[in-house]
C-alpha cells in the first residue's frame, strides 16, 4: 500500500535535534557562561567594595564624634587597646552608661573575637557582646591608632586612626586593601591608597 502524499515530509519535520546539533548548542552556552561569569564576579566584588566604603564612612563619622568627646581612642597609654575591641568604645560602654551609641550596626554586621586579642577566631555576634564590625566580605575591620603625649604633661590625644579592610584577600603586602585614615589636623577621614602609607606601627590583624 502506498503512503499518502506528504507522509515522509511530516516525519522529517518531527525529527529532533541530532547529537552534533546539541553539542554545538551546549558549546555556545558554555562559551557565553565563560564570558559572563567573570564579569558577574567582578561586579559582585565592586558591589562589596562600595558597601565596605559605606561602612567605613559610618565608622569614620562615629570615631570623629567619639574624638569630639574624648581626647584619645581608648587607653591613651596603650595604642592597641582600642583596636582589640573597637565596639566596646563605640557602642557597649555608651549604652551601658545610658548614653546614645556612637554607631549602631545590626548583628549581621558584627563579629566577636573569642581570643580578646583582636586576632580571632571571630564569630557572628549581637551588638551587646560584639567586639568588631565587619566588612562586606564578612571579615573584621582592622584598626590602627596612634596617640601623642603633649610634651611636658601627661595629656595624650589621638593623632591618627586608620580603618582597613583586606577586601577578602589577606595579603602581607596589603594589595587591594581599602583604607580610611583620620588625622587630628584635618579632623576628618579620607581614603588613602596603600602606596601613601608609610607602614610604620603594627596592625591588629585577623588570621588568614
Amino acid at each position: 500500500m502506498r503512503a499518502a502524499p506528504g507522509h515522509h515530509g511530516r516525519n522529517r519535520s518531527r525529527r529532533g535535534f541530532s547529537i552534533l546539533e546539541l553539542l554545538v548548542v551546549i558549546s555556545v552556552i558554555a562559551a557565553l557562561a565563560g564570558l559572563l561569569l567573570p564579569a558577574l564576579a567582578m561586579l559582585r566584588e565592586q558591589q562589596r567594595k562600595v558597601a565596605t566604603w559605606d561602612l567605613m564612612l559610618h565608622l569614620g563619622v562615629a570615631v570623629s564624634a567619639y574624638l569630639g568627646d574624648y581626647a584619645s581612642l581608648g587607653d591613651a597609654a596603650d595604642q592597641t587597646e582600642f583596636a582589640r575591641d573597637p565596639w566596646l568604645h563605640l557602642y557597649r560602654i555608651p549604652v551601658a552608661n545610658g548614653k546614645p551609641a556612637y554607631i549602631e550596626f545590626s548583628g549581621r554586621q558584627l563579629l566577636r573575637d573569642s581570643s580578646g586579642l583582636g586576632t580571632g577566631p571571630f564569630s557572628p555576634a549581637l551588638p551587646d557582646v560584639a567586639t568588631h564590625p565587619m566588612d562586606a566580605w564578612h571579615r573584621p575591620f582592622l584598626w590602627q591608632v596612634r596617640n601623642l603625649t603633649v610634651p611636658g604633661s601627661t595629656r595624650s590625644y589621638t593623632t591618627t586612626v586608620r580603618i582597613r579592610s583586606d577586601a577578602g584577600t589577606p595579603d602581607p603586602a596589603y594589595r587591594n586593601d581599602l583604607v580610611f585614615e583620620y588625622t587630628a589636623d584635618g579632623k576628618e577621614f579620607t581614603r588613602r591608597s596603600l602606596s601613601t602609607i608609610d607602614g610604620t606601627g603594627e596592625w591588629i590583624t585577623a588570621p588568614p
